[in-house]
């Protein structure tokens, strides 16, 4: 009896084969280092789904024997939804790692979140007018730009934005945080984006951007033009590798020098360069507690 080799059940137990032996190599490699990052994302498609990707950042030996960090490809599928709350609900991807992996979880686009919210609230006719006043000593008057999903430079546009404006964008949000014009709301937010944005972490995060938006921007451009075949920008994004490894290499010169740029761009800008760290508040036992406790010492 002739066998089909090539049928769609023979082929599909082939795959989940050679995928189990994919997981079981990458497991041992983890168990070994001990350390290692699942990283998430998605992007809408045509169809408004979320299409989702899975994948494992750790440390592996190579054959020359030096340690190098490697990503390697988890899981590719679809869902409809992908939020922050639906992540943290109680069958959500957040939820289900945490309960078998107590480090932290960390969401993306926080820096993204920034500028989002920067545009969303300038938005307003009154609010734009004043940011657009507190760039009268400026050669060139700019807006602040949105940040779309579905567009790399837009996040590079807006990063840019923002670091030339800095000092005007916090006079802008101190003047309506401090005007009698502005209602609750409005103060309220002022001070928050105020508070966020005199934080040197926020700071560092826009200079990393900046580095690497430096490296992947002329190449998200160059490929996008017609005349570009695909030798040329093949050889565009083995250049762009090339950089980045550069960078991961000198992890710990190029940090120093992101460190030193942000606290010099911070102290011109009147914001302390120090990293202000958060106090860990002690939960209060309740008095039955207290008393339990009291009784079982004595």
């Amino acid at each position: 009896m002739a066998v089909n080799f090539l049928s769609s059940s023979n082929v599909r137990v082939v795959l989940t084969t050679m995928k189990r032996m994919i997981v079981q190599k990458i497991v041992s490699n983890i168990a070994e280092q001990q350390k290692a990052c699942l990283i998430f994302d998605s992007t809408q498609d045509f169809s408004k789904k979320e299409a989702n990707v899975l994948l494992l950042r750790y440390l592996e030996i190579n054959s020359m024997g030096d340690l190098h960090s490697v990503e390697r490809l988890l899981e590719v599928f679809t869902c409809g939804e992908t939020s922050g709350k639906i992540l943290k609900g109680e069958a959500g991807l957040a939820t289900l790692i945490q309960k078998e992996c107590k480090k932290q979880f960390i969401f993306g686009a926080m820096h993204t979140g920034l500028l989002e919210d920067l545009y969303s609230f300038m938005n307003g006719h009154r609010r734009n007018a004043v940011f657009q006043n507190s760039q009268s000593n400026c050669q060139h008057k700019m807006q602040l730009k949105r940040v779309q999903t579905t567009r790399w430079n837009s996040t590079e546009s807006a990063v840019e934005t923002v670091m030339k404006r800095y000092s005007e964008i916090l006079a802008s949000l101190s003047e309506l945080a401090e005007s009698s014009l502005s209602d609750g709301k409005t103060v309220t937010v002022a001070l928050g984006l105020r508070k966020r944005m005199k934080n040197i972490r926020v700071i560092i995060s826009m200079k990393i951007l900046k580095l690497v938006y430096n490296i992947i921007g002329p190449v998200y451009k160059a490929v996008q033009c017609i005349s570009i075949d695909m030798a040329s920008a093949t050889e565009l994004i083995k250049d762009c590798i090339h950089q980045f490894d550069i960078i991961r290499r000198n992890a710990d010169l190029t940090w120093k020098t992101i460190c030193s740029e942000s606290k010099s761009f911070a102290t011109a800008h009147s914001i302390s360069p120090d990293f202000d760290f958060e106090r860990r508040r002690t939960k209060k036992k309740c008095l039955m507690n207290v008393a339990a406790t009291n009784v079982q010492l004595d």
